[in-house]
């Protein structure tokens, strides 16, 4: 029984490590997808939790949640389905996506700002604290259609853009017909001196 247990809530906590690390790729992809968040957070999120009404009896959710009950195994349904295929469609979408069909376009650097983040420091075994701290720096651009996206970049790229520069970026035709940005065909920028006169 304490074997059961104990592989029990060993998937327990994996299944909760996978979440948060698909949680982390759909963030990391839907900067880099041209389509609202918020639309294709809440289709995914309906579908979960209207396929949950069916399917919370399946086995897999009531062995790791140990109940039979409706509610825990019906969250845990919604939670992880929701989850894993909103990830699957921004992955799907990204990896496969049709370079031969995209294009470049001329985007504005609208702003440039950065966060402090922490790296973690091992102590002892099984204990770990906030270690030293590093800046991530990001580009908010502007697209043609007055649309904005926030782009993590390098610390090189960062000092030498600002405000009002014109930025090339390489779009892609993704899998599910939403463009992708592939930030890491960026071609060139250009110094947009008008517009820095004007702000």
């Amino acid at each position: 029984m304490k074997i059961k247990n104990s592989r029990r809530d060993f998937f327990r906590i994996l299944a909760v490590i996978l979440c948060f690390c698909l949680g982390a790729g759909i963030c990391s992809l839907s900067r880099l997808t041209l389509v609202s968040f918020s639309t294709t957070a809440v289709c995914f999120a309906v579908g979960a939790l209207v396929s949950g009404g069916v399917l919370w009896k399946c086995r897999l959710w009531t062995w790791l949640t140990g109940s039979s009950a409706f509610l825990p195994n019906y969250l845990c349904h919604s939670v992880c389905t929701g989850i894993f295929v909103t990830a699957l469609f921004y992955v799907c979408n990204y990896c496969f996506s049709d370079d031969e069909a995209g294009h470049i376009e001329k985007t504005v650097v609208e702003n440039k700002y950065y966060k402090v983040r922490h790296r973690t420091r091992r102590v002892s075994r099984g204990r770990y604290t906030q270690g030293e701290a590093y800046n991530v720096y990001y580009l908010k651009v502007r697209f043609g259609d007055g649309s904005f996206r926030d782009f993590e970049t390098e610390h090189a790229k960062y000092a030498r853009l600002h405000k009002g520069d014109t930025m090339e970026l390489f779009i892609s035709g993704g899998l599910f017909g939403y463009p992708v940005v592939k930030y890491n065909k960026v071609t060139k920028y250009t110094r947009v001196s008008s517009y820095r006169q004007s702000h």
